[in-house]
């Protein structure tokens, strides 16, 4: 048991450290708009930037996976904690904007941040792509799974998180392949590079969450064997 815990803890610490990346690279972005630093809000030059409000749900998941890291001492009546409200925000953004889409409306919420750079963009061009709103759903509905003891939702959360990954790594293929994008739709950009590794960084992270607690829960049910 004693040889196990090292490996644990270098884990979560991992976890925690990549969240915390993820977070940063969102400040930067939001950054970057703030101060037109063309470098800060995409990579390559030409591809399309990481729109505001993608780094806002950045931040928004980055933060939740570093606070989780903390030593939890709060009682079963306090289930509603900073962490889970952040999660909740990030997959607000991605339900918000897919309701956009579906229903063909503006709500503004792309523009929240920066108002002004509707005036110099198309108001599309503001708007977070498809799969990257589903991809702040599936991370915030993973996170929140993650957060529980049971085995059925540590099996969410596995699930989610695998998902996120796979639609991340299949958007980067779409750079690796020259002109073939797997995710381009009529109405919408594709999804930029620097938004796909930060897809990519957080599903890690989240696996490693999981998995630390999907260990917890079968040491648990193993005790608990008659």
């Amino acid at each position: 048991m004693f040889s196990r815990l090292p490996s644990e803890r270098f884990r979560q610490r991992i976890a925690i450290s990549l969240g915390a990346f993820v977070a940063v690279i969102g400040a930067l972005v939001i950054y970057g708009w703030f101060d037109d630093v063309d470098e800060l809000k995409r990579i390559i030059p030409g591809d399309a930037p990481m729109k505001p409000i993608t780094a806002l749900g950045f931040i928004l998941l980055g933060c939740s996976l570093w606070l989780t890291g903390r030593p939890d001492t709060r009682s079963e009546k306090a289930r509603i904690s900073l962490d889970q409200i952040l999660v909740v925000g990030a997959g607000f953004i991605g339900l918000a904007t897919l309701r956009e889409y579906a229903l063909d409306i503006r709500t503004g919420i792309d523009t929240w941040l920066f108002p002004d750079s509707a005036g110099a963009a198309t108001a599309s061009s503001m708007r977070m792509t498809k799969m990257a709103a589903i991809n702040f759903i599936l991370s915030g509905v993973a996170l929140l799974s993650g957060k529980s003891g049971t085995r059925i939702r540590q099996g969410i959360s596995l699930a989610g998180n695998l998902a996120v990954l796979s639609i991340a790594l299949l958007a980067l293929l779409g750079y690796l392949g020259g002109s073939w994008t797997p995710f381009s739709f009529p109405s919408s950009a594709g999804m930029s590079l620097h938004t796909a590794l930060l897809f990519v960084v957080l599903a890690l992270a989240g696996l490693l969450a999981s998995h630390r607690r999907l260990e917890e829960c079968r040491d648990t049910s193993w005790r608990s064997w008659p």
